[in-house]
Parts: structure tokens; sequence; C-alpha cells
């Protein structure tokens, strides 16, 4: 019963991160025929299409494990492990791309957002590195697969900021991120009595690096990197 019990966590964790994602780009890319917003170039929609397939990919993992279909989620391991990385490149082409073409992103200046966008993916590559190397390991491995989709959520809920305010604010991709977190902290401690320690150190690297993401924008050594990495 524990086992199941945990799983559906898991299952609700990767719904509510699909559910944010679609709140934060659901005026300007899923529901965007609706709303007068700039039409997406061709790489930013594919770069939109590609990171909701990893939603997808993240619940049917989810869902596979939740149904004890332990062999399914195996063999679904080694496309979700390649499609991750292809993410990777993608998410990498398209910020060095869009900071190129000079536009504003999310209404920051395009070449020192780069901080953000390219941390952010890094991220992304890393908790899913450490996942895979943690396959054997579920309790590892289930957490930190968790954390690799959590760390994509900035772009997302610094648009969710739009709800409520006239501009894009930093401080919702922490919020949003820290309850996520919490969530996942609180879940361990009442099934566990403790919290796993991809939880602690995976959770805290995800909190402390957000506004680290953004007050490096305002550094000249990164403006100096980021222009030479779109040169």
């Amino acid at each position: 019963m524990s086992t199941v019990v945990r799983s559906r966590f898991h299952l609700l964790a990767a719904l509510a991160l699909a559910a944010t994602v679609l709140v934060g780009f659901g005026r300007t890319f899923y529901l965007m025929h609706w709303f007068d917003v700039p039409v997406l170039s061709t790489l930013l929609f594919v770069h939109g299409v590609v990171f909701t397939g990893w939603l997808a990919l993240h619940f049917t993992q989810a869902r596979l494990i939740a149904s004890h279909r332990v062999a399914a989620h195996k063999r679904l391991g080694v496309t979700t492990a390649v499609y991750g990385y292809g993410m990777f490149v993608l998410g990498v082409v398209t910020a060095l791309v869009t900071a190129r073409a000079g536009r504003p992103s999310n209404g920051f200046p395009a070449i020192p957002f780069l901080s953000v966008s390219l941390i952010t993916i890094v991220m992304f590559a890393g908790f899913l590195t450490a996942a895979l190397l943690m396959r054997r390991r579920s309790d590892w491995h289930k957490r930190l697969m968790l954390l690799a989709t959590m760390s994509l959520l900035a772009p997302a809920t610094a648009r969710i900021s739009l709800l409520f305010l006239d501009h894009i604010s930093p401080l919702f991709p922490l919020l949003i991120t820290a309850s996520f977190v919490a969530w996942c902290w609180l879940d361990d401690w009442k099934k566990l009595g403790k919290v796993h320690k991809a939880y602690v150190v995976g959770g805290l690297l995800l909190m402390v690096s957000l506004p680290l993401r953004f007050a490096l924008m305002k550094s000249d050594t990164w403006v100096a990197i980021a222009t030479w990495l779109v040169s």
C-alpha cells in the first residue's frame, strides 16, 4: 500500500508541474490563437512542442510506476533519456539564437537574460544525468527526475506574475518553486519521518540558484561572457 501512495504523489506532482506550465504559457503558446500575441518563430514553436513532450513523458513514466508496470517504465527510460538530452541541446540553441536576435526576453535585455535561460537548461541536464546515474536506486532516481522537471519551471512561473502584476517579477519563480520543494519535503516527512537527501540538496540548489540567475544578469563579467557566446 505504501508503494502505491508514494507513486501517486509523483503522479500528482507531474500533473501539477504540467498545469503550472500550461498556466504560464497558456496565453503565449498553448492558447496563442485566441490572443493578440506575436507569432512565434519556427524554432520557438518547436521548442515549445518538444518541452511539452517532456511533460507528457514525465507523466507517462510516473503513471507506469503507479500502475506497477516497472518493465515498461524501464523500456521507455531509454527514450526518455535520449529525449531529455535532445531537449538540452535544443534549449541551448534556442537560448543562443534568441539572444543573438537581440529581442528582449520576458522584458529583460536579451544577452544578459542568457544567465536565466542557459542555467535553467544546464540544471535540467544536471538533474537528468544524476537521475540516470542513480537509476538502480529508485528512491534517488524518482526524486531526481522530479527535480529535473521542476528545474524547468522558471520561464513559466515568471510569466505567471503577469496575471497579477504589469511586469514579470523574478519573485514568482522562487515562490512557486519553493512551494513545490516544500510539497516534496512534506510528502517525505509524512512517509519517512525525514526528508530524502535528494530533495534536501536538490531543492536547496533550485531555490538558491533562482535569485542568482537573475542577479547574474547585472554582472558586467557575465554580460561579457554572454556576448562572446552569441558572437
